[in-house]
């Protein structure tokens, strides 16, 4: 019996459909993926479980779907901004600490237990930031590391249309700039609540106070307080 002839044609668009097909269902799930990441607010997980260890799950939930709510208010009306660092900043930061801070406030308290609520939140969503750097200051080679790593962050995730710097040394003694401008102070006094600023400088302190038992982290001013700049410095010991 004589083979049935295949049409070339016919399989080629056969074949091409059942890729587009395929193509088209994998990308539906892969955007979907990203649709359902992106409708929550960073760091979620972390304010639920903090409120129900405190309040219980019923009332976590409450509050978590207020600031939720308010998060996405805020992201829909937040002010453009141009470089990506920048819109990590304000959307996976800034945003999810003053949705917190303006729900609670309107709960009724007060303004300094409001702050300490937004920094606990905050100092848990970076303890991953910490730890590694509990764990490179543990190197010997550490300070050499934040002399040949600092410059670097700085450029791509500090950048100048956020931060005005000014390097005073970077030497095998002691590594130093100044901060005369700061992105977090300019968007949340934007948004009516500059003394919010305060929560993210002491995140620094946290991640690099005690990192290493041979460098000394300092910064004795910040713009926050109302100083004229913030005076980063890490000197070696011994």
């Amino acid at each position: 019996m004589a083979k049935p002839k295949i049409n070339q044609t016919n399989l080629l668009i056969a074949l091409s459909y059942g890729v587009g097909m395929a193509g088209g269902v994998i990308t539906g799930m892969l955007i979907s993926k990203r649709w359902f990441h992106a409708r929550h607010m960073p760091f979620v997980e972390i304010l639920e479980r903090q409120i129900a260890q405190e309040q219980g799950q019923v009332q976590a939930s409450l509050v978590v779907n207020a600031v939720e709510a308010r998060y996405w208010e805020l992201f829909c009306h937040r002010p453009r901004v141009v470089r990506r660092a920048l819109r990590k900043h304000l959307n996976t930061y800034i945003l999810p600490g003053l949705a917190l801070y303006q729900i609670t406030l309107e709960e009724g308290v007060e303004m300094a237990d409001a702050l300490w609520k937004v920094e606990r939140f905050m100092a848990e969503a970076t303890q991953t930031k910490r730890l590694i750097f509990r764990l490179a200051g543990r190197l010997p080679a550490y300070y050499q590391m934040l002399r040949l790593l600092t410059p670097r962050v700085l450029d791509n995730t500090y950048p100048p249309e956020g931060w005005e710097l000014e390097w005073v040394e970077n030497s095998p003694k002691s590594l130093s700039f100044n901060m005369k401008s700061c992105f977090y102070l300019d968007m949340l006094t934007a948004y009516g609540a500059p003394e919010l600023t305060l929560v993210y400088c002491h995140l620094d302190d946290l991640i690099f106070e005690d990192a290493s038992p041979g460098v000394h982290w300092e910064r004795s001013q910040t713009l926050a307080r109302g100083d004229e700049l913030c005076n980063f410095r890490w000197t070696r010991v011994g």
